[in-house]
């Protein structure tokens, strides 16, 4: 459906588990292997980091967050992937206060150019700050249109 309409679309990877399941939640769901990513992308889909164990950033130093990062990063060239220098912060969070700097200054020595927390919410334009993007929070038990709400207005009330 996107391609038809030539929408572009990144899907964020959390390297540790690809192939395995979505463990950081209890959850037993099989994600994507590297075999699926690489046709994912073949196919025009952008591939991007969503930190290499999918820790909380808000809870994480700002060196644990600057190396999980740098693993991301060397998770994709051992699978033979190649990232959009983008992230999707796990959980949508990360520090707060002075320490949201610092991570911002160890994010963009990493190679890290755009990253996306869980605002729900649609972006202003131009965008204040490249590393506080707002992303929606998208579901596969939510209906078509539940779904387009959100894209048109951002959070469902």
């Amino acid at each position: 459906m996107l391609q038809a309409r030539a929408v572009p679309a990144a899907v964020f990877v959390p390297t540790a588990f690809v192939g395995q399941v979505n463990a950081w939640d209890g959850g037993d769901r099989p994600l994507m292997t590297a075999g699926h990513l690489r046709t994912l992308s073949g196919e025009g889909l952008e591939l991007g980091l969503h930190s290499h164990q999918h820790e909380n950033f808000a809870t994480l130093s700002i060196t644990q967050i600057a190396d999980d990062v740098r693993e991301n990063f060397a998770a994709f060239r051992t699978l033979e992937l190649t990232p959009i220098p983008a992230l999707a912060y796990p959980f949508g969070r990360r520090p707060q206060g002075v320490e949201r700097e610092a991570m911002a200054t160890a994010l963009r020595e990493s190679g890290v150019r755009l990253a996306f927390r869980i605002g729900n919410r649609i972006n202003s334009l131009p965008l204040p700050d490249l590393l506080e993007i707002n992303r929606l929070s998208v579901r596969g038990d939510e209906s078509f249109p539940a779904f387009q709400r959100k894209v048109r207005w951002g959070r469902l009330f």
